[in-house]
């Protein structure tokens, strides 16, 4: 018997700034033209003419344009920031509804916990990706899949038969219903 073994660093994320793979960005970039990265550092941005650094403050500074994010979080992260996925999902959620810019969020796909449901269930769509992403350390090497599965939240002012279409190729997705409020008085 073979038994793989996850990389620990993973596992018990000690490391919060795992790039996202080139190949994945490439299919979401194709669907959405990102203008800025919302949370990066140098060696790992995905949109490398525009994006936010960690001395530039992402969660204070103001949105534009169509925002990639692919936040820093876990427990390493929360201990060291006292911050959480939370606040970045707050932040693009903030954005949306203030019409200053959208966002696509590649996030952990927690949909039982409290910061899920006080952010993601907002958000227009959400596309669960199918397997599990092989993020990047910082030397480019990608390793092991991630131990959690993955979604992406997207806060767009419209979806498009276009953008249903290219999500459809990465995961299976859930579109926001407003469900009318009736009252029946019998």
């Amino acid at each position: 018997m073979v038994i793989k073994m996850v990389d620990a660093q993973m596992f018990k994320s000690e490391k919060w700034d795992w790039e996202t793979p080139q190949d994945f960005f490439d299919k979401v970039n194709e669907i959405f033209h990102f203008d800025c990265d919302a949370a990066a550092t140098p060696n790992n941005t995905k949109v490398p003419d525009n994006y936010i650094t960690p001395e530039m403050n992402s969660l204070e500074t103001p949105w534009v344009g169509m925002n990639w994010l692919n936040p820093p979080w876990g427990k390493a992260y929360k201990k060291a920031t006292k911050l959480s996925v939370w606040n970045w999902m707050t932040k693009a959620l903030t954005e949306y509804y203030l019409g200053r810019s959208e966002s696509v969020c590649l996030i952990p796909a927690r949909p039982d916990t409290r910061w899920w449901h006080s952010t993601v269930v907002f958000a227009p769509m959400v596309c669960f990706v199918k397997g599990r992403i092989h993020f990047l350390d910082e030397t480019g090497t990608p390793k092991a899949g991630a131990t959690f599965p993955s979604a992406l939240a997207v806060y767009v002012k419209e979806i498009t038969p276009e953008m249903i279409q290219g999500l459809s190729r990465i995961g299976w997705l859930v579109q926001r219903v407003k469900i009318p409020l009736t009252v029946n008085y019998g």
